[in-house]
């Protein structure tokens, strides 16, 4: 089962038919974990786990997963005290031709002249019209069943961020298709080496994937000739540590505080028992001195 077509397939009939949010919530949970165990036909799930991937309630999963039956999207039974068993259906393969190929036709249609009439105003228009051919064979290989999809920009990011909100595959699903899966993957790796976070993963793709939009960039080689450039200039802005005449940066001396030409002593207060001892010391060198004075005016006389 190709993951890629399956999430494509699914937003194309949920455009038609809506499902809710608990309901969509259920579908990605359950295609998850048949995606975790490499597709087999059946497979147990815990009512648990459903609450924890969902946030769904034991009644909430009930309701849901018959609505997902009868809508055709899975198939279940339940097994008493036991963990149910589901079986993932595959829509791409068992949805009407005539209606899968007008829902697409109109789907690519109102998408395309959408983007269109958005880009117009900022980027040539025939840049981003014109997919040459290289970039068509990468999007067919990407999307095409024989295993290619075990390497694809779904995966990446499951290893990354873990698994993909519903937004995230929907965009993963556009993108792949304008880009090619190898230039997508690309860019999450890349964001993967920037230390981006899962909560800003798919605003940072969307943002970048925008720029090679108006860049024209739509190769692997092109992206990283970018990021390189980007890298360079960045390092050449770089603020310099000032150097001596030797070419060695200059050592800083640090000036301390009461060298400041506003620098003032701070006022320390004396206690009434240390200004008695002091008065103390005072007395006991007054009375020297005059001992002193006396000696010698003595021996002056003599």
């Amino acid at each position: 089962m190709n993951i890629y077509l399956l999430l494509r397939e699914f937003y194309i009939r949920q455009s038609v038919n809506p499902l809710s949010t608990g309901q969509i919530a259920m579908w990605h949970a359950l295609v998850y974990q048949c995606n975790q165990l490499g597709w087999p036909s059946e497979f147990n799930m815990p009512n648990r786990t459903l609450e924890t991937l969902t946030g769904l309630s034991r009644a909430g999963i009930s309701k849901s997963r018959n609505v997902l039956k009868q809508s055709g999207l899975i198939d279940f039974r339940s097994n008493g005290t036991k963990s149910s068993t589901y079986r993932v259906v595959d829509i791409t393969t068992t949805s009407d031709s005539t209606q899968g190929s007008t829902q697409r036709s109109t789907q690519r249609s109102t998408q395309g002249s959408t983007q269109r009439s958005t880009q117009r105003s900022t980027q040539n228009s025939s840049t981003y019209l014109r997919l040459d051919k290289t970039k068509q064979d990468k999007t067919k290989d990407s999307l095409s069943d024989g295993g290619a999809h075990e390497t694809n920009a779904f995966t990446e990011w499951q290893k990354v961020w873990g698994f993909p909100n519903a937004i995230a595959q929907g965009d993963l699903v556009n993108w792949v298709q304008e880009f090619g899966d190898d230039l997508v993957c690309w860019v999450i790796s890349y964001a993967a080496r920037r230390a981006v976070q899962a909560k800003s993963a798919d605003g940072y793709l969307e943002k970048t994937l925008s720029h090679y939009r108006g860049a024209g960039i739509s190769t692997v080689e092109q992206a990283e000739a970018e990021a390189k450039q980007h890298a360079e200039t960045a390092k050449a802005n770089a603020p310099r540590p000032q150097q001596s005449r030797y070419g060695k940066p200059r050592r800083q001396e640090a000036v301390p505080e009461w060298m400041a030409k506003d620098y003032k002593a701070p006022k320390q207060e004396v206690s009434a028992e240390a200004k008695e001892t002091l008065a103390e010391q005072l007395k006991e060198l007054e009375q020297l001195r005059k001992g002193k004075d006396e000696d010698a005016n003595t021996k002056t006389m003599a």
